[in-house]
């Protein structure tokens, strides 16, 4: 599965965990049995954790430092993916 489909199938999984309360439980509960059910499968040995957000915890997740060195292109993809301004609790911060 390439990584549009993938962002397409977890945005199905965003949609029925706002809409069926039944189905957020079993996500939060048992999330890999809960993906598999709307089509995707985890590899073999992976686990995960899904973690539900309000408006008063956030969530942050570091990403795995890469193997090897980090080409001027890669680093600057990955400073690009995270906006400077966060919003919590309806408050914008940063710049």
């Amino acid at each position: 599965m390439n990584k549009d489909e993938l962002a397409k199938k977890w945005a199905k999984v965003i949609a029925k965990a706002w809409a069926d309360e039944r189905f957020k439980e079993k996500l939060l509960k048992n999330p890999a049995q809960a993906l598999k059910e709307m089509g995707i499968d985890l590899p073999a040995g992976q686990k995960v954790e899904i973690h539900a957000q309000s408006d008063k915890i956030i969530h942050l997740v570091l990403p795995q430092k890469p193997k090897g060195e980090m080409s001027e292109q890669e680093l600057k993809n990955v400073s690009g993916a995270f906006s400077t301004n966060w919003t919590f609790c309806g408050e914008t911060h940063g710049g």
